[in-house]
């Protein structure tokens, strides 16, 4: 029979040898790295600067020059934006622009914000008198690219862009509906270039 001083021994020579496992297996605390990874540091980096009647205005990609868009709603990272014509040769000010009407848009588009964010894209102020329900959320319509190429109206949120609510089948083609889709940062920029040159040639 083991003596009570033995067995006490042998709980701590145990105990001890768990922890020394323990201390061995134990990562080194660099490699329970808690930093931001380059896209989270980006996002840090990189903060919401504009809100619901904020004019800006992005560079065309040919021929120089701006389209004018103001944010309808604002849900990062997504914008609905209210985008205007003419091609404008240098960013305007808040007091030129703030008198254009919903009704007077080239299109709405839904588009990310990277370019606000960082800066790429003029921001011209916030409009101090800005009503949102003089600024509705249209019904977009999404074409599909392959057979049977049925149309669909996209209904979304409201208050947030990124949101679809119901989508419903289209039997016409509806071209007065806005494309559905959200635009990145070139594309936005692509996008209202060719809108602008179409615009312009239709009204010279």
């Amino acid at each position: 029979m083991s003596s009570p001083g033995n067995s006490g021994a042998r709980f701590s020579a145990s105990i001890e040898l768990q922890i020394a496992n323990i201390r061995r297996e134990r990562k080194p605390l660099e490699l329970y790295d808690c930093r931001p990874t380059i896209f989270e540091r980006d996002t840090m980096r990189f903060r919401v600067n504009y809100e619901e009647g904020t004019w800006f205005a992005i560079p065309l990609r040919r021929g120089g020059g701006y389209g004018i868009v103001v944010v309808a709603r604002a849900k990062k990272p997504c914008v609905l934006a209210y985008c205007f014509g003419p091609r404008r040769e240098f960013a305007p000010k808040l007091d030129e622009v703030s008198r254009l009407k919903a009704d007077s848009c080239l299109t709405v588009l839904r588009i990310g914000d990277l370019g606000l964010v960082s800066g790429s894209w003029p921001i011209l102020g916030n409009d101090p008198l800005w009503i949102r329900s003089d600024w509705p959320m249209p019904v977009f319509i999404r074409r599909e690219i392959l057979p049977p190429f049925r149309n669909w109206r996209v209904y979304y949120s409201d208050t947030d862009p990124n949101e679809v609510i119901k989508e419903e089948l289209e039997p016409s083609d509806r071209l007065e509906l806005p494309e559905d889709g959200l635009s990145g940062y070139g594309a936005a920029e692509i996008r209202l270039t060719k809108l602008l040159a179409s615009s312009s040639k239709h009204n010279p």
